[in-house]
């Protein structure tokens, strides 16, 4: 991949081009000129915008021996200010494996690394539908769909009586899940609500919910052990869908890609269960786990 550099240098003189993540969004493209915090670059229309962070430098390291990264990085960056001997450690590079030339230049420039990766067993969308297991994502979706459908968790409206402003969007998250060999043990597909593009009073109010403290979770083994007693672990199967949205709450879902509704004309998703990704999901799951409890005798 790349290692992206943050130069600290103070030289006016130097002109930096944008990272993409700047680059301007009005008409053209701009540059900028000098180094400091306030410094301004100007772009084809006019505008004047401060930059807000460091400009970066990306030295490519594909087909690249370590010599010729640092001598790309000695002609791009002035004055990089970094502590390589802390940075050596935390990426666990063992010295031993540079000539003593190659160590001279990397302590005389220091500079430090950020690593751009990707999670093959975490993909988009777009990987899991057309990457190598396409066919198994596909399937596991259809399993997500059917479950959701089982637990009621919408019924299908009219987009036409909906605000489109209490609409939400939909999303996929997908996950290769390994036994510890690093043997794929299956394909999971979960479908969730853009809660981040909720608004509080409006589609949500309460979202604490308690979680339990590891200490409790230890006394009580203790606690089995000393009595002889019988212990067992309870995992409930899409938790937050089975809980009910309450009464003053009204949301709406766009329809997840991949999946067809059977309606005549646009429609949308009104949820009645707590889908997962929404703000007040989990503090709805432990009020509808707490209530049953209660019901079955317990006591809190």
């Amino acid at each position: 991949n790349n290692i992206k550099i943050f130069p600290n240098s103070q030289d006016e003189n130097v002109t930096h081009t944008l990272p993409r993540t700047q680059q301007p969004t009005g008409r053209g493209t701009g540059t900028a000129t000098g180094q400091n915090k306030e410094d301004v670059y100007e772009t084809r229309s006019g505008r004047k915008s401060k930059r807000t962070r460091p400009y970066g430098y990306v030295a490519p390291t594909k087909n690249s021996s370590m010599t010729d990264i640092i001598d790309s990085l000695e002609r791009n960056i002035l004055d990089p200010t970094a502590f390589i001997t802390q940075q050596l450690h935390r990426m666990s590079i063992d010295k031993n494996d540079y000539s003593a030339a190659e160590l001279e230049n990397i302590y005389k420039f220091p500079f430090a690394f950020a690593a751009n990766t990707t999670n093959q067993d975490t993909p988009n969308y777009r990987e899991a539908t057309t990457g190598k297991y396409a066919g198994e994502f596909d399937e596991a979706m259809n399993t997500e769909i059917e479950m959701l459908k089982r637990l009621k968790t919408w019924k299908v409206v009219r987009r036409k009586d909906v605000l489109k402003s209490k609409i939400l969007k939909s999303t996929w998250a997908f996950k290769i899940k390994r036994l510890p060999s690093g043997k794929i043990r299956k394909f999971k597909a979960r479908l969730c609500v853009r809660g981040d593009l909720q608004t509080f009073g409006v589609n949500y109010w309460e979202t604490y919910a308690p979680v339990v403290s590891w200490t409790t979770v230890r006394l009580l083994t203790v606690l089995a052990l000393v009595h002889d007693l019988h212990s067992k672990q309870v995992d409930y199967v899409n938790a937050y869908c089975q809980a009910p949205l309450q009464d003053h709450e009204e949301l709406y879902m766009e329809p997840p890609r991949g999946y067809k509704i059977d309606c005549d004309e646009p429609c949308v998703l009104k949820l009645l269960m707590s889908l997962y990704g929404l703000r007040q999901a989990g503090s709805n799951w432990f009020l509808y786990l707490k209530d049953s409890l209660l019901r079955r005798g317990f006591k809190q």
